[in-house]
């Protein structure tokens, strides 16, 4: 369903990075995939936490509790990849995670809605913004790769049964590159002080 990436493609490199995260926002859920203690790739489903300031800072955050086996995964090897895709339009982002549990982040980025991943255990353990088994994971990402949808969802239908007819493939969008320096370029400094994440 998608097209050759244009490595030459004028579209500006601001617009590209825009472009990418306007997709990422749009789909709620990704899969994380980490690898496991054995090496094997394990991936999971992830809502990614949307807030103005840390979205401006182009890293990508997650709430987790602190005693999952990502989290170990994390710690181990930070090493992971997103893939978002929804509606014909996808997103693969190489990254780096880090844990981060310092409480005014949290505080700052808690809903309530995560109380549903939380037994209310009575004391701090009541699933609210200081329950001590919540956690944040943060992505910085090294690059990523996405495929932007140009044609309707109804005329995208169209032209894939076209192609099964005429066995030409279909032109429905655009895979493109962003790499580690346009997402720098875009990034404002650093998201969180070294002294809120564990290492």
């Amino acid at each position: 369903m998608t097209n050759p990436t244009d490595k030459n493609s004028p579209v500006p490199t601001s617009t590209k990075v825009e472009e990418l995260f306007e997709l990422i926002h749009d789909i709620d859920l990704c899969m994380m995939t980490t690898r496991g203690d054995d090496g094997a790739l394990v991936s999971r489903p992830m809502s990614t936490q949307h807030h103005k300031n840390l979205d401006e800072s182009k890293d990508l955050w997650f709430m987790t509790r602190t005693d999952t086996h990502k989290v170990d995964e994390i710690e181990r090897n930070p090493d992971l990849n997103l893939g978002y895709s929804k509606d014909g339009e996808w997103v693969s982002v190489t990254g780096t995670a880090r844990i981060v549990t310092d409480r005014q982040t949290i505080r700052d980025l808690y809903d309530p809605s995560w109380k549903a991943w939380l037994e209310d255990n009575g004391g701090d353990e009541n699933g609210g913004p200081d329950d001590p088994r919540i956690a944040l994971i943060v992505v910085r990402v090294d690059r990523a790769m996405y495929f932007k949808r140009t044609t309707p969802k109804p005329i995208m239908y169209f032209e894939l049964a076209k192609a099964m007819i005429t066995g030409t493939p279909p032109k429905l969008g655009e895979e493109r590159l962003v790499d580690a320096a346009a997402i720098k370029a875009q990034r404002p400094g650093p998201s969180v002080p070294s002294s809120t994440t564990r290492h």
